[in-house]
């Protein structure tokens, strides 16, 4: 007869396991990139611009940094849903009241494309925020680690170029 105490070790671990939720998937490395903490506020002709999404993309890459503002229109970018910040670099910044950030890719005439399979196209409604700041946006920040509040005071006439 087995001696039945190695099993009930190895159960044992593999409950313990389950329950710190151990995740055998690779981590990503940030070391090296230098995020910048970079975070401010938005307002839309004087007024918080609440709940809406702001990427600030590469303009060479299109990779992006997101975040959502809040009933304030404070905003903190995320790089990932790991890690906060952006890397150093001259960034086209969009704002949308109808952009979702994840599985979610918008095309000039603002059609939405989910990225999973079997999904289908959506049309959105139109954005509350004028197209100057959106998807034909001509707002742009040169990130770096001397500055790391960009506010942006928004009008419907589009006459803001810069954050402030």
């Amino acid at each position: 007869m087995t001696n039945p105490a190695p099993l009930k070790f190895l159960f044992g671990l593999l409950i313990v396991a389950a329950i710190c939720g151990c995740d055998p998937r690779p981590r990503p490395s940030y070391r090296g990139l230098e995020l910048i903490p970079v975070s401010g506020t938005v307002t839309l002709d004087g007024q918080p611009l609440v709940d809406a999404i702001i990427t600030f993309s590469d303009t060479e890459t299109r990779k992006l940094s997101y975040a959502k503002t809040d009933s304030s229109g404070y905003y903190e970018l995320h790089f990932d849903k790991r890690a906060m910040g952006i890397m150093a670099g001259e960034k086209i910044v969009e704002m949308s009241m109808n952009r979702k950030i994840l599985g979610f890719n918008a095309d000039e005439e603002g059609n939405g494309e989910v990225t999973q399979e079997g999904v289908k196209p959506a049309k959105l409604p139109p954005d509350a925020i004028p197209a100057c700041y959106n998807r034909k946006s001509q707002l742009r920040v040169n990130v770096s680690g001397d500055r790391n509040e960009y506010n942006f005071d928004l009008k419907s006439d589009c006459s803001t170029t810069s954050p402030s």
